[in-house]
């Protein structure tokens, strides 16, 4: 390594000279983790398992390529990195510092705001958490397909711009008021992590942290919800005397100040001090300063970590007394020994370890030197660049928490429907308004007249119901939600988006006829299971001309296959038609009063087949196809008599399919009918243990949701 001037150890006089010279030649700090890195960390925090963004995307939103959707030329993941690769533009690297026990900002050759305020809501940050959201409320409120598409790759550009200010406080330069400058080797760690994690595979193989979350944070500052700063700050370390580990999971700012030193914060006023050995006398240590080494300015003196909890005093036999050490900082050479924290507790057991902390040379003509290499580096990199990806993770999390849940079911023949709303965010939904729009068939989206308000909060799990009239026969609808959320006040926003499909069955003559539907999960909705996850029978008309409707929602790629069940309870006569019925006459049954009766003659019922009208709707209170089945009576397994089949109920020898839905991968919805034909109903793992071993419960009589 080239000779360093950085070796000479100064007056003061000379030194604040040097200092004041490399501020006037220097004119901001530098970025924290360089543009490759952070992005690299960005795509590996959005793409983790435990990120519910693409989840969230698929579920609640519609889009089947989740985080891989493409706008405008690009991904969501690609916009996401170039948000966070373009956060350094300019001046705002100013705005990237948060010192945990002053909870300011930048306060060394420059200044500037707390990140954690620029990361929220600030007046000169449109790129900040408001921001995000306001983008994300017009990504379902424009009227334009074009325009909400792109206020959705606005959004994850913008959350870029707010996950780099949460991976910039693993770079503890950003936590200690350490301003290091462009143009000179300020930031050496920087550079050896995008030598070395610049991709998104290499950072993926440094392991990974538990993503936190921190729904019950105190707030540290004044107009930031404490589930936001928990981010950052919990309050948990303030520099106090005496701090040793944190009880629960720590801000990253909080974990980075108080475990890590820098080229500038290197153990702030120590000079001369004594460390303790076991059975031997204790290591006098004296500490100089070298040019332009700040660490004792009154900016830059942090009380932890403290010398007196490292290994240092065990790298030196008994005959050495006393050593002197220079604060050098920047890269070094020739290692010769790598100290590591050592938190102990009062009885001398370890809590908290970082290996590697800092190296120190043996130079035979000056001090001994303090300082950093790549074998430092990489131990930070190991500790660090996990937690930037599990705490961006976190933060991703928690702007997609808001979900709502609904059930759609038709109500009359005015084309109305009512929606029942379930608040599945784990988090109180406040004051706030609750708006519905429709697509049209060019994509093209506006409110419809719909009464959503809902007075006071909507607690987790609660739920409320609306009517509205579907009008169109295109588009999708979205439901939104834009208020308070939890402790986020005011511009939070949830939002729900889902297409209906409605099959409706009549019937002639009178008899039980029943609508099933088989989803392409396996899951099944009949007289007995009305609701599932992808929609709703309205009722069970067991001894009518109908009608009977399933409304599906939460529209998944796959198939839903409808069937009509001829399921006739033949021993109640009131299911029969008194135009067709001629003999009401029965023997006495020979079994309980509601057993059926057994025949010991020609039995009377003459009908044969029985027409069923099916009218299909698609977003709209008309229909999108109306047709006319005509079904045979039913093989009955007991021969000669008419009667169930064998077993009884829906899972008989009566079942056919009257219409077919079909949903592609990019949610394309075709509907097309089928000629009725018999059919072996499907088996399902999926159905309760009495249901898959085809012995249905007896159907109840009126049997209504």
């Amino acid at each position: 390594m080239p000779s360093r001037l950085g070796r000479l150890v100064l007056p003061p006089v000379l030194r604040l000279a040097a200092s004041s010279l490399l501020t006037t030649i220097a004119f901001s700090p530098a970025f924290a983790y360089k543009e490759g890195t952070h992005q690299a960390i960005s795509n590996v925090a959005v793409s983790s398992p435990t990120c519910v963004a693409d989840n969230y995307l698929k579920q609640q939103l519609v889009l089947p390529d989740g985080i891989n959707t493409s706008v405008g030329g690009q991904t969501l993941v690609q916009r996401l990195e170039q948000g966070a690769h373009d956060e350094d533009g300019g001046s705002r690297p100013l705005n990237h510092f948060y010192n945990p026990i002053t909870n300011g900002g930048l306060n060394d050759l420059s200044s500037g705001a707390p990140s954690m305020v620029w990361a929220y809501n600030h007046g000169d940050n449109d790129r900040d958490w408001r921001g995000t959201r306001d983008a994300y409320h017009r990504s379902f409120t424009s009227a334009s397909k074009a325009q909400r598409q792109t206020e959705m790759g606005n959004t994850f550009y913008n959350l870029g711009h707010v996950i780099h200010l949460v991976q910039d406080l693993a770079q503890p330069q950003h936590t200690r008021n350490d301003a290091h400058l462009t143009g000179f080797p300020g930031a050496p760690y920087e550079q050896y992590c995008l030598d070395h994690y610049g991709t998104a595979g290499a950072v993926g193989t440094l392991g990974t942290v538990a993503v936190p979350s921190f729904a019950n944070a105190t707030s540290v500052l004044e107009g930031v919800p404490g589930s936001f700063a928990g981010y950052w700050d919990t309050s948990q370390y303030t520099g106090q005397p005496g701090f040793t580990v944190f009880g629960s999971t720590p801000g990253l700012a909080e974990y980075s100040n108080a475990y890590f030193i820098t080229d500038d914060t290197m153990f702030g006023t120590f000079n001369t001090g004594f460390l303790r050995r076991t059975g031997m006398p204790g290591l006098r240590v004296r500490l100089t300063e070298s040019m332009g080494n700040n660490s004792t300015a009154a900016k830059h003196q942090f009380r932890h970590p403290s010398l007196f909890n490292t290994n240092l005093a065990s790298f030196f036999p008994a005959s050495v007394t006393s050593v002197d050490l220079q604060r050098e900082g920047e890269d070094l050479a020739g290692a010769v020994h790598y100290v590591s924290l050592m938190v102990r507790d009062s009885t001398g057991a370890v809590l908290q370890s970082m290996p590697n902390l800092f190296m120190i040379n043996d130079n035979s003509f000056f001090d001994d030197e303090i300082g950093f290499d790549a074998t430092c580096y990489q131990t930070w990199a190991e500790n660090l660049i996990p937690r930037a990806v599990a705490y961006s993770t976190g933060l991703m999390n928690y702007f997609f928490r808001g979900k709502i849940d609904i059930q759609v079911r038709w109500m009359n023949a005015a084309g109305q429907y009512r929606i029942t709303i379930v608040n599945r965010s784990g988090e109180a939904l406040g004051a706030g308004s609750w708006t519905l729009y429709q697509d049209d068939a060019s994509g093209g989206r506006a409110p419809i007249a719909a009464s959503f308000s809902y007075p006071g909060s909507l607690g987790d799990g609660a739920s409320f119901t609306a009517d509205f009239a579907a009008t169109n026969k295109e588009g999708r609808y979205a439901l939104v939600f834009h208020g308070t959320l939890g402790n986020e006040p005011d511009f939070a926003v949830v939002a729900k988006e889902f297409e209906i499909v409605r099959v409706h069955i009549t019937w002639d003559p009178r008899s039980d006829q029943d609508l099933l539907m088989w989803g392409p999960d396996g899951s099944i909705i009949w007289w007995n299971n009305l609701v599932t996850q992808h929609g709703e029978l309205d009722n069970d008309n067991i001894g009518g001309l109908g009608p009977e409707n399933i409304t599906l929602k939460d529209l998944q790629p796959g198939t839903y296959t409808f069937f009509i069940d001829y399921y006739r309870d033949w021993w109640d006569e009131r299911f029969f038609d008194n135009g067709t019925q001629t003999c009401m006459s029965y023997p006495t049954p020979v079994n309980q009063p509601d057993d059926p009766p057994q025949f010991s003659s020609v039995p009377c019922f003459t009908q044969t087949t029985i027409t069923v009208t099916v009218r299909t709707y698609h977003n709209s209170s008309s229909p999108v196809r109306t047709e006319t089945r005509t079904l045979a009576l039913p093989n009955f397994a007991q021969g000669a008599a008419p009667g169930p089949g064998s077993p009884e109920g829906p899972f008989g020898q009566s079942w056919y399919v009257t219409q077919i839905v079909t949903v592609d991968q990019n949610r394309n919805v075709t509907i097309g009918g089928t000629v009725p034909q018999e059919v072996n109903p499907p088996v399902s793992i999926a159905l309760a243990p009495a249901v898959a071993e085809w012995n249905p419960p007896r159907k109840p009589e009126g049997r209504q949701p």
